[in-house]
């Protein structure tokens, strides 16, 4: 059998591999630029960045709370953005990341109802 299926846009066919062996996010987006080294860069960062912010914070529970609100919103797809964000430059987008976990541990729009 095939391994692929085609996508059609208005400029191009796109093949789309499911070689389950790729990372999730250059599956979900093969059809862009993608610089999976860069991604993997920022995977290895991202729980720095936490620790950073959470350092912040007095340890307890609102801080336990903080810190698995964070980690759920550095997801694989939220990294691309950032990626994608800054031209796949790793430091302007770790930066840009470091800027937004930082402004979501003060104002907490996750509490927003």
């Amino acid at each position: 059998g095939t391994n692929f299926r085609l996508t059609f846009s208005k400029r191009k066919v796109i093949t789309r591999n499911k070689d389950p062996h790729l990372c999730p996010i250059r599956r979900l987006h093969m059809d862009l630029p993608f610089n999976e080294g860069g991604y993997l860069q920022l995977r290895a960062m991202a729980p720095d960045l936490i620790g950073q912010v959470m350092a912040r914070y007095p340890p307890g529970q609102e801080a336990d709370d903080l810190r698995l609100s964070l980690q759920a919103y550095l997801d694989d797809a939220m990294l691309v953005r950032f990626l994608r964000a800054r031209d796949w430059d790793v430091q302007k987008a770790a930066s840009m990341l470091s800027n937004t976990l930082l402004w979501r541990a003060s104002d907490r729009p996750d509490l927003i109802t």
